[in-house]
């Protein structure tokens, strides 16, 4: 299949959008709150056909606390709390269990790193455009918003309110998306 293009300037697209877009400053706030519990910390994200997620914290310079995980460029150089100490960890394993019991308590309190609890879900957005994440899957799609419309490319079938663009129109409007 081949990419379409389309301008999408209907109520209930523009609403979707702007619902998805609160919420992901919302999510972005409460993660930058939560990074502020960690001295050094920054939150990471990660963003996919489903939404966007907490990913984790990542620490400058790395945490070097046996109580957190080595960071790892392929994982963002996230790090988190362990589940429990390395075997290699020297020293005062009871004290270190209590402190890593704590540190742990304190990561899943407030709910940002609990599966969902961390996230903003695209299904609404998705719907809105005529199409669920499992279509756009196989299509993938690009999307932005320019004004008051929403311009989007992909393979997969839109909302017949969708209005079918050229691919210049598309490009010229990417120009001057901010």
């Amino acid at each position: 299949m081949s990419t379409r293009y389309y301008r999408l300037e209907y109520p209930e697209a523009i609403a979707a959008w702007e619902d998805y877009e609160r919420a992901c400053y919302a999510l972005e706030a409460r993660a930058k709150a939560f990074a502020e519990q960690y001295p050094n910390a920054k939150p990471v994200f990660a963003s996919s056909i489903h939404g966007l997620r907490f990913h984790g914290l990542r620490f400058t310079p790395p945490n070097p606390s046996p109580l957190w995980t080595i960071p790892r460029e392929s994982d963002g150089h996230v790090q988190r709390p362990r589940s429990s100490l390395p075997r290699s960890f020297k020293g005062d394993r009871a004290a270190a269990n209590k402190e890593l019991n704590a540190l742990n308590d304190a990561w899943r309190a407030d709910g940002m790193t609990r599966i969902g609890g961390g996230a903003v879900q695209s299904d609404l957005l998705w719907a809105s455009f005529g199409t669920n994440w499992g279509e756009l899957l196989f299509s993938g799609i690009q999307r932005f918003r320019s004004g008051e419309a929403i311009y989007v490319a992909t393979s997969a079938k839109l909302d017949p309110r969708a209005v079918e663009i050229t691919g210049g129109e598309f490009d010229a409007a990417k120009g001057g998306a901010a």
